[in-house]
């Protein structure tokens, strides 16, 4: 019957993912937010449609896989050293600045040092999707202050990575000896040594093999054989899968095939993502944030308002002029879909209790509904001058050409 079960869940996961891309397209909501309010509504604190949630978690890790190779594919080595100022300078100093300040407001409660670090981590973050989507309803992806966030935006899915992979590691239980440890760290290494030349050379010369015979299953087929077999290498290695996903892309960044690779991936991503949140909106305990509503609020009210300040000071420290600024910092203000992609994992290895998990993730899915409001208020305060939009447009017409 388990396997009636499975079946059961996808349908109503596959109805889940039609309603949510509609509305949320219809009402210009992120998807990502419709998929936490559905997971809520079909999990075990909801109508409890689907209740044994940790059934499609592997699944779901997919999505994670698929998220990080994509990011490596939009780092070329030209768009890093163009934006290298506000993706390395800026980008850094935020989530620097954000996570430390974070890390020590949660310790001054009382929380433990993994815990804060976690919490810290995940809440430093902004949501690309949102983002992005607010930016391109307005064609402003391509503005000063569009191109600044972008760069910031990029740094924190570089090092969103990299905390990942953080977490996994404190969340290990494992004692190891120190003969473990040096053929684990052997593993590691010499994993990282096959993708490298995996990716460098010959994943690219495979690809041109299969982009002359114009076949676009054979395309997709080898293009998913290349994730997927990438990720199990990693697997194996003892190396996370999405940082092995995450050096793939990158290496294919710099390839004939990027583009192609990245449309082919696009549909697979935003599904798996989707089964992602979800999972994630069904762990959400309604009880638990009706109980504790006031300290999330009080929590908002504080982690907003800091957070703005903060980035607008940052931004005027790197010579960006007022208006610009605000628009950045509201954009960038409220928590993004990383915090649950950092905290989802955390609560399921015990780094976060119940308690701290479901507040935080509360959090993150309020902050982000403030994203389009705030920006429209700070464009009202300093609305978008037609040069900057003919600006836009002439660099994204540039881009397209090249």
């Amino acid at each position: 019957m388990e396997h009636i079960n499975i079946l059961d869940d996808a349908v109503y996961f596959l109805l889940t993912a039609i309603v949510v891309i509609s509305v949320s397209n219809s009402l210009r909501l992120s998807t990502v937010i419709g998929y936490l309010v559905a997971g809520i509504l079909l999990g075990p604190h909801g109508f409890q449609i689907i209740t044994h949630v940790d059934g499609s978690r592997s699944l779901a890790e997919f999505g994670l896989v698929f998220l990080f190779f994509a990011i490596g594919l939009e780092l070329p080595v030209a768009r890093l050293l163009k934006l290298a100022k506000f993706l390395f300078g800026l980008g850094f100093i935020q989530v620097a600045a954000t996570g430390a300040g974070l890390y020590g407001v949660f310790l001054w409660l009382g929380l433990t040092v993994k815990t804060s670090l976690v919490l810290a981590c995940g809440l430093s973050l902004s949501s690309t999707a949102v983002v992005l989507q607010v930016l391109s309803d307005g064609n402003e992806v391509f503005s000063k202050h569009g191109r600044i966030s972008f760069s910031v935006l990029l740094f924190q899915d570089l090092v969103a990575v990299l905390m990942l992979v953080g977490v996994s590691a404190l969340g290990s239980q494992e004692a190891f000896s120190q003969e473990q440890l040096l053929s684990d760290s052997f593993k590691a290494f010499l994993g990282l040594f096959v993708m490298v030349v995996l990716g460098r050379y010959l994943i690219p010369l495979l690809y041109k093999l299969v982009g002359e015979k114009s076949q676009p299953d054979l395309f997709m087929a080898f293009t998913l054989f290349v994730i997927l077999g990438v990720s199990m290498l990693a697997e194996k290695s003892k190396i996370s899968m999405e940082l092995g996903a995450f050096i793939t892309g990158f290496l294919l960044a710099e390839t004939d095939f990027r583009h192609k690779v990245e449309v082919e991936i696009r549909s697979f991503r935003g599904i798996l993502l989707g089964l992602f949140f979800t999972g994630i909106g069904m762990k959400l305990d309604i009880n638990i944030i009706k109980q504790n509503f006031h300290y999330i609020a009080a929590f908002l009210a504080i982690y907003i308002p800091a957070k703005f300040v903060l980035i607008y000071i940052l931004t005027r420290l790197f010579r960006i002029s007022h208006a610009p600024s605000m628009r950045i910092s509201a954009l960038l203000a409220p928590a993004g879909e990383f915090a649950f992609v950092i905290l989802g994992p955390a609560m399921v290895t015990g780094i976060l209790n119940p308690f701290w998990g479901q507040l935080s993730m509360a959090v993150a899915a309020l902050s982000m509904l403030f994203t389009p409001f705030m920006y429209k208020l700070a464009k009202r305060w300093h609305p978008v001058t037609e040069a900057e939009l003919e600006m836009a447009a002439q660099m994204e017409k540039e881009k397209v050409a090249s």
